[in-house]
């Protein structure tokens, strides 16, 4: 799954820069018409873990505000910690990732529980940690800002080589800075798995992520 958010904002380290960056000259010019948004998107950063029984809750809040804001609203779900997502004997399923790891790592995350998370990694109130409860008003705040440019991602996909290549156009709506960083996640969902949900049980159940 690929998904492209249509709008900008300051994306802070940790990000990873490639190293092969491609040859000058490469870039493909387009003529796509391109629809101005009014509204700012907004990126959910949901920090879990299977072993979480209060993560699914978090979890649906999420999945909601997608569904009401469709195209504006984008959860990310990843999972964290020792404690929540370490596999075991008994449940040997690892979702962590390097990359969630270090996000989680800089941003002191996870350190005062989960699950919380990130929306559009603003600070509120002198805090980027939002619980979920106030990330549907936090939403609706960013969503009322204008955005500073419009983002459109063009993927190709070869299925010989499994490999995918995407095409990043980038329109700017205000004044740009090079400092900015441009961050790209392929997400994986649906997978058939299992979770602690306290609402139903305090064992693992069938779930989908």
């Amino acid at each position: 799954l690929l998904g492209g958010l249509i709008g900008c904002d300051y994306v802070e380290a940790p990000y990873k820069e490639l190293a092969n960056k491609g040859a000058a000259g490469t870039d493909i010019a387009r003529t796509d018409t391109i629809r101005v948004p009014v509204q700012q998107n907004v990126l959910i950063e949901d920090f879990t873990g299977f072993r979480c029984g209060n993560c699914p809750q978090a979890s649906d809040i999420a999945d909601g505000l997608a569904a009401t804001y469709k195209g504006q609203v984008f959860p990310m779900k990843i999972h964290v910690t020792q404690v929540f997502a370490a596999p075991t004997t008994e449940y040997p399923y690892d979702y962590r990732t390097e990359e969630g790891n270090t996000i989680d790592a800089t941003f002191g995350i996870s350190s005062g529980g989960i699950p919380t998370g990130m929306v559009n990694r603003k600070v509120i109130n002198g805090n980027r940690n939002i619980r979920k409860e106030a990330w549907g008003a936090t939403a609706q705040s960013l969503m009322a800002e204008a955005p500073g440019a419009v983002i459109r991602i063009h993927p190709k996909y070869d299925a010989d080589k499994k490999q995918l290549n995407a095409q990043v156009q980038i329109n700017y709506l205000k004044s740009g800075s090079l400092d900015e960083r441009l961050v790209l996640y392929v997400l994986e969902d649906e997978i058939e798995s299992v979770q602690i949900d306290y609402r139903k049980s305090t064992k693992a159940e069938p779930y989908t992520h």
